[in-house]
């Protein structure tokens, strides 16, 4: 069968259904407002959002935006991290009660997500937020105070969740709880500049940038009648847990068990960091790659294992004289989403080899589908086997995230809850 390219064909755009129209709202904490000051001596942020009428929120255009300054005795020698990571922990709940998700080490694993964005992405962000340029420059820009956005880091309303969120359906006060607490300023400034050890960092006129679709009423009742059908109304959305583990020193092999429950585990990454830091070191470099400074704590093969299905099939080769590693993560996240693969020295070291090594292994056949690891059978924890190229010089920090498919189920009556996914 033969077909023309379907460029030569072209096909009129249809109409929008009428009385379709967005929004952008902006919602103020509710433990403060805009002039409120989050820091050290107030490092929580509550949001509610509402259940607004006939509205749908579309978590692609939303956003959480800040002011942040940077301060010490003295001024430009310190810096926060490429990527902003302030937050430690986020917790999301339905108006009604529901933890949906419980996200701890978030700094880590906002660190960890950067990595893996692809080139252009991770340009556009440079470009427009700031986020790139040298140490010096991120220092001035922060000492003087500059806005900064960052997408909600979360499954159920952050960007990589693909379904608008009713709000209208949720019977409550309001919709979501959301809660996001600010990491300490020495998890993640970095000395930059002299012998300075006092820093701080506060952000101002914080607020939740959310675009949301409004319908019309009649097509709004019809759109409910037909997408629930007078039952409860499922939406997926990826959740991420975090486990934390200490890996000893004097030790060449190590194992860790993650004892992730859940129908559908999508894919588990794990890095590597120091297990203490100094105000000058840099909290977010993942520490095991083939060229990890003075050669020392060299990750020479990792695998995952659950039950009796190892992933990958064979220990991929981590150490100097192989790129199994990289490899692995290459196939599992393609050959655009590498911007820690540029090279960093004169001899051509990347990123990855230096200090953004991780390790990352996808268990879904497809995406689209339930088609991941299911742990539900039984008690089995998934494990983690490192073999590293030497004796480790000093203890390290461990910390694996898991990523698993849960649903924000809604029923009939406008109850919100967290429910597994069929």
């Amino acid at each position: 069968m033969s077909a023309l390219p379907k460029n030569l064909v072209p096909m009129p755009k249809q109409s929008q259904v009428a009385g379709i129209k967005s929004q952008t709202l902006e919602i103020n904490p509710t433990n403060g407002s805009s002039s409120s000051v989050y820091g050290a001596n107030n490092n929580r942020l509550i949001f509610n959002v509402g259940s607004i009428p006939n509205g749908f929120l579309n978590t692609k255009k939303s956003f959480i935006k800040f002011d942040l300054k940077v301060t010490s005795t003295t001024a430009n020698s310190h810096r926060v991290a490429a990527g902003i990571p302030i937050f430690n922990r986020m917790i999301v709940k339905t108006g009604s009660g529901s933890v949906l998700e419980d996200v701890q080490d978030l700094d880590v694993y906002d660190r960890l997500s950067l990595n893996m964005e692809s080139y252009s992405s991770a340009s556009s962000k440079n470009a427009l937020l700031g986020w790139g340029g040298t140490d010096v420059q991120n220092a001035t820009l922060q000492y003087a105070g500059t806005t900064y956005v960052k997408p909600l880091p979360s499954g159920v309303l952050g960007k990589d969740q693909e379904f608008y969120i009713p709000l209208h359906l949720m019977g409550s006060t309001y919709a979501f709880e959301v809660e996001l607490q600010l990491a300490a300023a020495s998890s993640v400034a970095q000395r930059i500049a002299g012998t300075d050890t006092n820093v701080e960092f506060t952000i101002t006129n914080v607020s939740l940038q959310l675009e949301v679709v409004n319908m019309p009423e009649d097509v709004c009742r019809k759109l409910d009648v037909a997408i629930c059908g007078g039952e409860a109304l499922r939406i997926p959305y990826s959740e991420v847990k975090a486990y934390r583990n200490n890996v000893p020193s004097g030790v060449t092999r190590h194992s860790v068990q993650t004892h992730e429950v859940s129908p559908n585990v999508e894919k588990v990454m794990t890095v590597i960091r120091p297990a203490t830091f100094t105000i000058a070191d840099d909290k977010f470099a993942f520490v095991g790659g083939k060229k990890a400074a003075g050669g020392n704590n060299i990750v020479d093969e990792y695998q995952y294992r659950y039950a009796d299905r190892y992933a990958p099939l064979q220990p991929a080769k981590t150490g100097s004289n192989s790129n199994g590693a990289l490899a692995n993560i290459v196939r599992e996240l393609g050959f655009e989403s590498m911007p820690w693969f540029s090279s960093t020295s004169t001899n051509g070291d990347s990123e990855f080899s230096i200090k953004s090594f991780f390790i990352l292994q996808d268990f879904q056949t497809d995406p689209e589908l339930v088609s991941g690891l299911s742990t539900m059978a039984h008690a089995s924890p998934i494990e983690t086997y490192l073999t590293f190229a030497a004796n480790t010089t000093d203890a390290l920090s461990l910390e694996t995230f898991a990523k698993s498919t849960n649903a924000l189920e809604i029923s009939g009556n406008g109850v919100a809850s967290k429910g597994l996914i069929m």
